[in-house]
């Protein structure tokens, strides 16, 4: 009679159980929780199998969660694939990632700017909005107020203030120009010195390399217009082409070291 009543009661405890949320440390789970875990130095551990113990599971159900201890990260499964918990690594990882669902993205999903930074200093940026600047490079247009301007290399566009549009590939192109606007520059050192000139074109390294103000040149290969300083609506193609000289308007120099008009 005896073991009659405690199977009795065994068997109204566990309807009791079905019939309500359950509670481990706690006593009062919450409501809206079919299993309420309650501890203050106490996790809860999830299966932990390596990537071909996951791979061997037969029938995984939708939404089975388990700890990859190869890959060292979480993985559910989504009724037709395994896919990494949260869709995207919870860390970006340094040796590469996988798992994705879609493509694997980099960026913002919102109306926020993205910036790359390399020992704590500005190192590329996509400027949304108004301002509309791309650049990447160690410390290349770290601080633009200007629209309109692209910047590719270490120090291109360095000083950058509210010049505008002005567009420059290479290591220190630009470096010096600050209220420039309009200008183009492909090469090491390419207009290097520029601080206002505008609408200047160069190819080359070192093309137009001290030109500081003036306007309206272009110069086209190695040191092409190098010593230009007071000069403007100038042409130089060819390597040192126009190089001596530093000032007058309206040249045209056609050929390596051609030097005269």
């Amino acid at each position: 009679m005896k073991t009659c009543f405690l199977l009795l009661a065994g068997m109204v405890n566990l309807a009791a159980v079905y019939a309500q949320n359950i509670g481990i440390g706690t006593v009062m789970p919450e409501p809206s929780a079919l299993l309420d875990l309650s501890a203050s130095d106490k996790g809860l551990l999830i299966p932990r199998v390596s990537t071909t113990g996951r791979n061997a599971i037969t029938a995984p159900a939708k939404g089975l969660l388990v700890y990859d201890t190869t890959l060292s990260r979480f993985y559910y499964y989504t009724s037709s694939v395994w896919a990494e918990l949260g869709n995207v690594p919870a860390k970006w990882s340094t040796n590469g990632n996988s798992g994705f669902i879609g493509d694997a993205v980099i960026g913002t999903n919102d109306a926020t700017n993205l910036t790359f930074r390399v020992n704590g200093a500005k190192s590329g940026s996509i400027l949304w909005g108004a301002l509309a600047t791309t650049t990447f490079g160690y410390l290349s247009a770290p601080n633009p107020s200007g629209a309109g301007n692209s910047a590719f290399g270490h120090l291109a566009l360095n000083s950058i203030g509210s010049g505008t549009y002005n567009t420059t590939v290479g290591l220190n192109s630009l470096k010096s120009t600050t209220t420039g606007s309009e200008n183009a520059a492909f090469g090491n050192a390419a207009l290097i010195l520029n601080t206002t000139g505008r609408q200047n074109t160069a190819l080359g390294a070192g093309t137009l390399f001290n030109n500081t103000f003036t306007s309206f040149n272009t110069a086209v290969g190695y040191n092409a217009l190098y010593n230009t300083v007071s000069s403007e609506y100038n042409v130089a193609v060819g390597t040192y082409a126009g190089s001596a000289r530093n000032n007058g308007y309206n040249n045209v120099f056609l050929g390596a070291n051609t030097d005269v008009s």
